[in-house]
């Protein structure tokens, strides 16, 4: 604000503040919406002339107070203290030169401020190794891209992706009382609860590839518990975001920084790749609500049949979309709101894991429709964040194909999958492994002794000059 004010003065501009509002005029004349909450304004004008002092200042204002006097600094579970310099402690670096890490928003905002964009020096480097394995150029395909992407990424030039985990994070959807799903709602914890027991198609598919599971209750209503469950729950579901909104702003934040923990508390045990995976009855609602408001799409055309619902049930879940949407209005704008408005714990979830997981420049492997969900919001969040993405394969779910053109993303497989819990992610795995490994351990034409056409026309050109 100072900023402004110091440019605008500095052109011969004025600038004005302005807090005491009448909230119905203002709306009226600016077309402000009824969801916007209008604080302040600024106005910006020439003037004949500049006051010596601000109008405040002439009509009388309070006496100056000490900065400390107005700043608060608080933490969760612990509120500012008139008697404690709350403001020193704030600008003090603590014991160790780490700054403490803020939370709600403030949190989000500064691990979106640490995504970079690739390391195109390692790309550089990787797709000149590339071009020397023995092999035609491009003969490996998408695999050669894969390659090249991950070294942007880890900033290597020969990636290695040796630790990999697959979080699944876990939570319930009000908007099921509506029918949405061939499912109840009691379903997710028994889900959940096989996978703790290993017997879901998750495990199997992660025991088979040396990848470990990180499940994550973050919301599931029924109480589930088991050795080995991450328990982070924010709420015991969202609300029914065909009445109203599905959760708060506070709890999007909230379940976007169990996202961030969570890949955090793996990062530190050892990881080089995450793939994404879900559990939730009825998010396959949620996540076609998403996609429309982003998108802009219409709900018919990126609304399936999720759990495997009939027509009937397919043309009923597509007005309740509908029906959610129209009254709660989601600002496309604005991916916080969309998410607040019908979305859900474990979808914000993973939004965390996208944005913790490209701000440690960590591939992240997307699953399919609702894990894809989470990526576009992620990318809403920090276009920056895409670049971090492989896409594992294309759902069977219609809306998922809106995503992947939207963040133009290729897939690797396209198998008819529609299960979710990471599976196609899963699947997807061993190729992303091999990508890296065919750029890291084969070998260059020289070190394999094999004669190239630009060998022999260097030797041509040695011996007419020789």
């Amino acid at each position: 604000m100072q900023n402004l004010w110091l440019a605008a003065r500095a052109e011969g501009v004025g600038v004005g503040w302005v807090s005491i509002l009448k909230t119905a005029r203002l709306r009226a004349i600016l077309g402000i919406p009824p969801h916007i909450i209008p604080v302040a304004y600024l106005c910006l004008g020439y003037v004949d002339a500049f006051p010596a002092r601000p109008t405040l200042a002439t009509a009388g204002w309070r006496q100056r107070l000490a900065l400390h006097e107005v700043v608060a600094y608080e933490s969760w579970g612990r509120r500012d203290d008139p008697h404690w310099q709350g403001l020193s402690q704030a600008l003090t670096t603590p014991a160790g030169g780490v700054a403490p890490i803020r939370r709600g928003l403030g949190r989000v905002l500064d691990t979106i401020a640490a995504i970079a964009t690739p390391d195109e020096a390692a790309m550089a480097a990787a797709r000149a190794r590339q071009d020397t394995l023995t092999k035609p150029p491009g003969s490996l395909g998408q695999l050669e891209a894969v390659a090249l992407q991950l070294a942007g990424i880890t900033s290597q030039e020969r990636p290695s992706l040796a630790r990999q985990a697959i979080i699944v994070m876990a939570g319930d959807h009000g908007v099921v009382t509506e029918g949405v799903s061939a499912y109840p709602a009691a379903v997710t914890s028994q889900i959940v609860a096989n996978f703790l027991q290993g017997g879901a198609a998750i495990n199997v598919l992660a025991r088979a590839i040396g990848a470990r599971v990180v499940v994550v209750d973050v919301g599931v209503a029924t109480p589930v518990a088991g050795a080995g469950l991450v328990t982070r729950k924010v709420a015991a579901g969202t609300r029914n975001m065909a009445e109203g909104a599905a959760l708060t702003r506070a709890e999007v934040l909230q379940a976007i920084e169990v996202g961030l923990d969570v890949l955090d508390e793996q990062f530190a045990i050892g990881l080089d790749v995450v793939a994404l995976g879900e559990m939730g009855i009825g998010n396959t609602t949620a996540a076609s609500a998403i996609t429309a408001a982003l998108t802009g799409l219409p709900v018919a055309t990126v609304t399936g049949r999720g759990t495997g619902i009939d027509t009937v049930g397919l043309a009923h879940n597509i007005a309740v979309v509908e029906r959610a949407l129209t009254i709660n209005a989601p600002d496309p704008s604005d991916p916080l709101d969309v998410l607040t408005k019908v979305g859900g714990l474990e979808i914000a979830g993973l939004v965390g894991v996208v944005l913790g997981a490209a701000a440690r420049r960590i591939p992240v492997v997307v699953d399919g429709f609702i894990a894809g969900v989470a990526a576009l919001v992620a990318v809403e969040l920090c276009p920056r964040a895409r670049a971090y993405l492989i896409a594992a394969h294309v759902s069977a779910e219609v809306g998922h194909r809106a995503i992947l053109e939207r963040l133009d993303l290729r897939p690797l497989l396209d198998l008819g999958l529609r299960l979710g819990e990471g599976s196609g992610a899963a699947l997807a795995l061993p190729l992303i492994t091999a990508a890296a490994r065919l750029l890291a351990e084969m070998v260059t034409f020289a070190e394999a002794g094999v004669v190239t056409r630009e060998d022999e026309t260097a030797t041509a050109a040695t011996a007419l000059t020789t």
